[in-house]
């Protein structure tokens, strides 16, 4: 099911009568070629009211809006798994090229420590997190000595960060 068929209730004629325009330094709508009305007046904003009724579905509708579209200005709400002082739990207006970016970054870290993990090739995003991971990393200051278990887990991922550079 594509992006339209997906908002086919918001919609005033079905949306094999639908289309998506998109001008410069404007958010998208979607107009109808029957009746020429704009059901949706701004793709992105209608995006960032879904998530406030359904959010797990308005992350569907912006990742099936990028594949109709390959829009990459997208923005997403997404879910991290929250982790004190770390990660949010949510996060909004992100694009969805910043989205997958983070994935792919996330999935560098810690294929290190998952069974028959492959590693992607690195991308932009990645090489700068990288080297600005290993900067903190070489530069941080032990308060108290490391046990072993800590050296060997830090020593591995250092070594498959340095692989992924």
């Amino acid at each position: 099911m594509n992006f339209l068929e997906l908002i086919r209730p918001h919609l005033c004629h079905d949306p094999d009568r639908m289309s998506i325009i998109a001008l410069s330094n404007q958010p998208p709508v979607i107009r109808c070629e029957t009746c020429h009305q704009m059901p949706i007046p701004n793709v992105y904003h209608f995006i960032r009211e879904a998530a406030n009724v359904d959010f797990l579905g308005a992350c569907h509708l912006a990742q099936m809006y990028h594949i109709l579209t390959g829009d990459e200005q997208v923005p997403v709400p997404f879910a991290l798994v929250s982790m004190e002082g770390i990660l949010p739990k949510r996060v909004d207006d992100q694009t969805i090229r910043r989205l997958y970016a983070s994935v792919k970054i996330l999935k560098a870290l810690s294929a290190p420590f998952t069974q028959n993990a492959t590693m992607d090739e690195p991308t932009l995003e990645m090489q700068h997190f990288l080297t600005d991971y290993m900067n903190a990393i070489t530069h941080a200051q032990p308060q108290e000595a490391l046990k072993d278990s800590e050296k060997m887990v830090l020593n591995h991922l250092l070594q498959n960060l340095h692989q992924a550079m």
